[in-house]
């Protein structure tokens, strides 16, 4: 009998099984074998919860990439990762792990309050939690990360994002400490949400609420401005520039866009614009170079282009976030690494650096298009690219291991610790790879100190 003559049943106990065995990565390469994998991998994966540990390259259990989720290319990221936060908040009863049962309870409450459909709400209301550690099982105290639960502003962000402006009304009326403009790290703020919806007449609502903690600890200026801010975030998230406008050039005010935070949109006349309405009118090159550092990492080509042709240094800055190409090599943005290579980058830029070069960020990437492309492009090998190989054993590329040794990638004296390495992952089927190649086990000096200076 085939495989795929069995029940769905049993196939779904079969699958589950076995990525409980294999483990995450081999999961999602199953995934794509066929469009019955593809289907069914999934509902499996999700069900074994290994997905809460799964945050390679991630901050506090969060995956780097999903922070600022809105403005990057995600290459599909997002595929897997609102579906299983939605599941997660579908199925877990235990409210001390992670805050899924707290957002359970807001889409409930607003379904009864409004009359919507609780899985489009669900759906929904997990987009907007994606953004911070809210979806993370480690996250199982109030004061873990020093946020206060506050049930009714996290309905509010809802109800705004939502456009459930009846429901917002009578919950400012009701509470009076809330304030559109703060979050609770679960969703992002009221009046963000609102922007981000295009839901104007839910903004004038917040614009206009004057129960305010704020205004009465820092003033009614501070308050203002740090909810007119909240509106442009969301404004430019979402490329408004005609409302940005109306914001900024409300009557009276003097609102100035915080410089750490108008990279944030993908769009090239909102970021001119609030650079020209910010602070400095007019940035100096380290500011541009910062903001062409998140740009490649995001994945955002028109702005990585503007940002290169108004100044910025294309080689980026010396710390571990700051070099254009090691970003975007290791967030498998192609066009990016081809503009940046087109405009004369030096190739082997961050090598130096604790995070190492783009062939080192590729590599743990697991991107063999990209490592291909570097070493093309005469990225310097030896000495120094040991971690490159490293990552790509670990990701068990066998394809990227093979190019790699061809290529002569990492010093041939250094290599002897990538079979126990393997071994001492689990990984004996690439041990075993590693062996054909002529490698052998030998631990010595070289891995010892390789392993205790691991990058981050």
């Amino acid at each position: 009998m085939h495989i795929f003559d069995i029940p769905p049943e049993l196939l779904h106990k079969i699958l589950f099984f076995a990525t409980l065995s294999c483990g995450v990565t081999r999961a999602l390469r199953l995934k794509l074998v066929c469009r019955t994998f593809y289907e069914t991998v999934p509902p499996a994966l999700f069900e074994t919860r290994l997905l809460d540990d799964f945050a390679e390259g991630g901050r506090c259990g969060r995956p780097l990439w999903l922070q600022d989720w809105r403005v990057r290319q995600l290459h599909g990221a997002e595929k897997t990762w609102h579906p299983y936060l939605a599941y997660r908040v579908r199925n877990e009863n235990d409210p001390t792990v992670g805050r899924f049962v707290e957002i359970r309870r807001i889409a409930e409450e607003l379904c009864i309050e409004t009359d919507s459909d609780i899985d489009t709400t669900v759906d929904a209301l997990c987009w907007q939690a994606l953004e911070y550690e809210s979806f993370q099982p480690s996250l199982r105290k109030a004061e873990y990360h020093g946020y206060v639960p506050n049930h009714k502003l996290n309905l509010l962000s809802a109800a705004a994002y939502l456009g459930h402006i009846s429901l917002a009304e009578r919950l400012l009326l009701t509470e009076p400490n809330l304030c559109p403009d703060e979050h609770n790290l679960l969703f992002p703020s009221p009046m963000r949400l609102a922007a981000l919806a295009g839901n104007l007449d839910m903004c004038e609502l917040f614009r206009e609420h004057e129960n305010s903690p704020k205004a009465e600890e820092n003033g009614e200026k501070m308050w203002k401005t740090e909810r007119m801010w909240e509106a442009v975030r969301g404004y430019a998230e979402s490329g408004n520039l005609n409302q940005i406008r109306q914001v900024i050039k409300q009557p009276g005010t003097t609102f100035k866009p915080p410089l750490n935070t108008i990279y944030l949109t993908r769009s090239q006349q909102v970021y001119q614009y609030l650079v020209e309405n910010s602070e400095k009118p007019v940035l100096p090159p380290r500011d541009l170079t910062t903001h062409l550092a998140q740009h490649a990492e995001y994945g955002n080509v028109e702005m990585v282009r503007y940002l290169l042709d108004a100044g910025a240094d294309i080689n980026g800055l010396m710390r571990s976030d700051g070099y254009p190409l090691v970003n975007a090599a290791g967030e498998c943005h192609d066009d990016v690494v081809d503009l940046l290579i087109e405009r004369g980058v030096d190739i082997n830029s961050g090598e130096d650096h604790q995070r190492g070069s783009a062939l080192c960020a590729a590599a743990a990437a697991g991107s063999l298009i990209m490592v291909r492309k570097l070493l093309d492009h005469g990225i310097r090998v030896g000495e120094g690219h040991t971690w490159a190989m490293r990552h790509a054993v670990r990701r068990e590329h066998y394809a990227m291991v093979e190019l790699l040794l061809e290529r002569d990638v990492a010093d041939r004296g250094k290599r002897s610790f990538l079979v126990q390495h393997a071994l001492d992952e689990g990984l004996q089927s690439m041990a075993e790879f590693l062996r054909r190649l002529g490698l052998t086990e030998e631990r010595n000096k070289d891995w010892r100190q390789q392993t205790e200076l691991a990058p981050p």
